[in-house]
């Protein structure tokens, strides 16, 4: 496949033509196309962001609108967005990975392009705002939807959509299921006792003082994202959706716990609200299908808790995880949350308060090891 870095014209129009088939349903249409591989370099990249085509042009706003930023954040419609070398990078990156995994690409083809567009992705400036964060997420998650359905079967490849991932919170957040945030990653050794064996030497380190600026910063954007209403329900419609894996439940369990720590009153309602839709769901699930059993994956949980296998244990940990913010509200409040009607007694007592005397818990704020039950009052 060919490899186009200086043809500013045909860059462009590539360009739009890419952003127009993401707002189709014919998506995979476009990619069969024998389209080449762009690399342009950065003056072709802020020329195409300062100097678009008309045609880009109409195409970037077809993409913002196709987002929906003025319905999630209530933004005036037809407001100017201005495309910076930033998102036109993106472009080029996201458009690169999906031509990456076309069913023609070959592998020599592969290897020479994926360095150009890690390199190309890591000077990517990271999604300061909502805002930003909505339309970089608009483009890196096809990638995410590929991803899920043709997994990479290279390092370099797995390499590429966390560095794609890594400029965007949210985008990280909504595919928890795919990869852990670095923020979170870091501070797995404190929730479990055991660490995910496939953890590289380098993420036991202890990190540096820019990596811990970046954590903090990366935090700060997730506040915004999770405090702002319709990304909250964009998150946790998203959460409820994906597989429910150890990746998700462990990224899901710390992000929540920490910000439980980080402000109780804040986020107090998000957290329960991701809880009382799931609790929902779990009987809705069982009505359906006509069974008795509405917590599976709890069942599994348990069953790998009790097991003498430590690789099974640490699974089981690794799950039961997901809970802890729950467990530690209710423990911390000694009752279910009334104002959450959804939220059940089947779940909190009976499922999920008998299996934290099986888990290895750490950390926290807690003095004892689990959370004590045996007080709690409830009324009719």
């Amino acid at each position: 496949m060919r490899l186009i870095s200086d043809d500013s014209n045909l860059i462009s129009t590539i360009l739009s033509g890419f952003l127009n088939f993401l707002t189709t349903d014919r998506k995979a249409d476009f990619f069969v196309l024998n389209t080449p591989l762009l690399c342009p370099d950065g003056e072709i990249i802020r020329n195409l962001s300062s100097l678009p085509s008309t045609e880009l042009k109409q195409a970037w706003q077809k993409q913002i609108e196709g987002a929906a930023v003025d319905q999630l954040l209530l933004i005036e419609p037809g407001t100017v967005i201005t495309v910076t070398p930033a998102l036109t990078a993106l472009a080029i990156v996201t458009y690169n990975f999906l031509k990456l995994h076309a069913p023609a690409m070959l592998e020599k083809d592969k290897k020479a392009v994926l360095d150009y567009n890690l390199q190309l992705c890591h000077t990517i400036v990271p999604a300061e705002n909502p805002f930003l964060g909505i339309i970089y997420d608009s483009l890196i998650e096809p990638c995410c939807q590929l991803w899920r359905k043709n997994p990479p079967k290279t390092t370099a490849e797995n390499h590429l959509l966390a560095a794609l991932l890594r400029t965007n919170p949210l985008s990280e957040l909504k595919n928890i299921d795919l990869l852990l945030p670095a923020p979170l990653k870091n501070l797995a050794g404190s929730y479990l006792v055991h660490q995910p064996e496939d953890q590289e030497s380098h993420d036991r380190t202890k990190p540096d003082a820019t990596a811990k600026n970046n954590y903090q910063q990366w935090w700060f954007q997730a506040e915004k994202f999770i405090l702002t209403p319709p990304l909250k329900r964009l998150l946790r419609d998203q959460w409820l959706s994906i597989p429910e894996n150890s990746l998700s439940c462990m990224g899901l369990g710390i992000f929540l716990e920490e910000l439980r720590r980080r402000g109780k009153k804040q986020f107090r309602t998000p957290i329960l609200e991701f809880f009382e839709a799931y609790d929902y769901l779990q009987h809705h699930q069982a009505q359906k299908e006509g069974t008795l059993c509405s917590y599976k994956k709890l069942t599994i949980i348990r069953h790998l808790l009790e097991s003498k296998n430590r690789e099974h244990n640490r699974k089981g940990n690794e799950y039961f995880l997901k809970f802890r913010a729950l467990l530690e509200i209710v423990a911390a409040e000694q009752a279910i949350p009334r104002e959450f009607l959804h939220l059940s007694r089947k779940l909190c007592l009976q499922h999920l308060a008998p299996l934290s005397t099986l888990a290895t818990i750490i950390g926290g704020e807690r003095i004892t090891m689990t959370p004590t039950f045996g007080t709690i009052q409830f009324s009719d």
